[in-house]
């Protein structure tokens, strides 16, 4: 944990010229001489757990998030216009997904399949299933992850990964403990072996150490989200293979409505 130092004559935009400065210096000695790569990213998880402010950070580290708000206002599905990373040849594609994922129900599913179509997305080179440090994973986590890989096909294992968010504050061996205790527990260990792309990290500046003029705490979490960016740069540069979205035909989407609906029926008879 960072100390946190408020000085009467700082101001936000004091705070925002020394992580920008930071930045600056950190990329002066960064340059990729790579050719142009584009890919594509599919986000998805539930609601207000920071995938848009993942997408932020990728597109500029020194982004500061909204205020907080229990209702999300992204649409279910959107897609950002693709951006190039500064000092970077690469250029970034990316889906968001937050679909509420209730029980019994894959039109959500369906649903990506669709937009993707729509919108002549055919790929994803890294598929990240966002979920955030804040809160515990529970059964309906792995209900979800067992459900995309019964969708899509096991072949999307190969370009998934698991992305914890709200890491701001917490150092490696504290990210190293959380990765841990996931491979180690009894119930989540069983799709971890989905997540064949890893187990990653990300984070941005807290909304209220800015406002309250941290600037010490801010500092240090821009340089903590900062790491956790160019880890996931790394990730994203040596995907070289790619998920292929295929459209799915109205016999096929039947006979999984049919048999999703025989598994309820079938549910309901052994409860009773």
């Amino acid at each position: 944990m960072f100390p946190r130092t408020n000085d009467n004559n700082i101001t936000t935009d004091t705070i925002l010229n020394t992580i920008r400065e930071l930045y600056r210096k950190k990329q002066k000695s960064y340059q990729s001489y790579q050719r142009s790569s584009y890919k594509d990213i599919l986000l998805i998880g539930r609601r207000n757990i920071g995938k848009t402010t993942l997408k932020h950070i990728l597109e500029d580290p020194c982004s500061i998030p909204d205020e907080s708000s229990f209702i999300s206002r992204t649409p279910s599905i959107s897609f950002h216009q693709t951006f190039q990373l500064s000092n970077s040849n690469l250029f970034l594609q990316i889906v968001e997904t937050s679909i509420p994922f209730e029980r019994n129900n894959d039109e959500h599913l369906w649903n990506i399949n669709q937009f993707c179509i729509e919108n002549r997305i055919e790929r994803f080179n890294l598929i990240c299933f966002c979920r955030s440090s804040n809160s515990s994973f529970n059964n309906g986590d792995i209900e979800i992850v067992n459900k995309l890989v019964k969708h899509f096909g096991e072949q999307i294992c190969s370009q998934l990964c698991l992305i914890i968010t709200h890491c701001e504050s917490k150092d490696n061996e504290e990210c190293n403990r959380l990765r841990n205790e996931l491979i180690n527990d009894h119930y989540f260990k069983e799709i971890i072996p989905y997540f064949r792309q890893g187990i990653h990290f990300t984070g941005s500046i807290n909304r209220d150490d800015f406002n309250r003029k941290y600037i010490d705490v801010v500092s240090g979490q821009f340089e903590t989200v900062y790491g956790y960016r160019q880890n996931l740069i790394q990730l994203i540069q040596k995907t070289t293979n790619s998920f292929h979205i295929q459209p799915k035909t109205e016999q096929q989407q039947q006979q999984q409505t049919n048999h999703d609906h025989r598994q309820q029926k079938k549910g309901c008879c052994e409860i009773l």
